[in-house]
């Protein structure tokens, strides 16, 4: 499926809006959206603690995910797989 991801800045604030030729619940951002609200009320608050702490350092939040939960490979990819 095509993706269209279009990056850009308001101040020092970097903003990415992304994209994809169907319906929005079949669009992976939202699907990352299911999933990673599933994981953070599965793991509690220490979990969110530390992907907050992770998106402090600069890691998106897909990558902060994948590197908690000890998942290879494409981060992106990885958690459209995750079964919770």
């Amino acid at each position: 499926m095509l993706s269209t991801i279009a990056t850009f800045y308001s101040s020092d604030f970097k903003i990415e809006v992304f994209g994809q030729n169907c319906s929005t619940t079949h669009q992976n951002a939202y699907k990352h959206m299911i999933v990673e609200h599933k994981i953070l009320k599965a793991y509690g608050k220490k979990f969110k603690e530390e992907v907050i702490r992770l998106k402090r350092e600069g890691i998106k939040t897909e990558p902060a995910f994948a590197t908690l939960l000890g998942l290879k490979g494409n981060p992106y990819e990885a958690l459209l797989h995750i079964d919770i």
